[in-house]
């Protein structure tokens, strides 16, 4: 039972899925704070972290890093980028 539990780690979270229904209108509004520059952005990514984690996989950390920043370009330019990868989502 050990060896299981030994295997999985700890940090393992259940991955979420995509829900349209949420991250359509969650992905128009952050990209409009960014696009303005807007300080709220950070707010936003922050109460749907679970979502945007599930959009942007790994790049959510450098989201995260880039809305600390307020490099509000770059992390435009990522949110982006994962969203040509979901058409569905536009």
């Amino acid at each position: 039972m050990r060896q299981i539990f030994a295997s999985v780690p700890a940090s393992a979270e259940p991955k979420l899925a995509i829900d349209p229904k949420i991250l359509r209108p969650l992905s128009k509004k952050l990209l409009t704070l960014l696009a303005e520059d807007d300080m709220l952005s950070s707010e936003l990514a922050e109460q749907n972290a679970p979502q945007l984690r599930a959009l942007l996989g790994k790049d959510h950390p450098a989201l995260t890093q880039l809305l600390a920043n307020f490099d509000f370009p770059a992390a435009l330019a990522l949110l982006e980028s994962a969203l040509a990868r979901h058409p569905e989502l536009l």
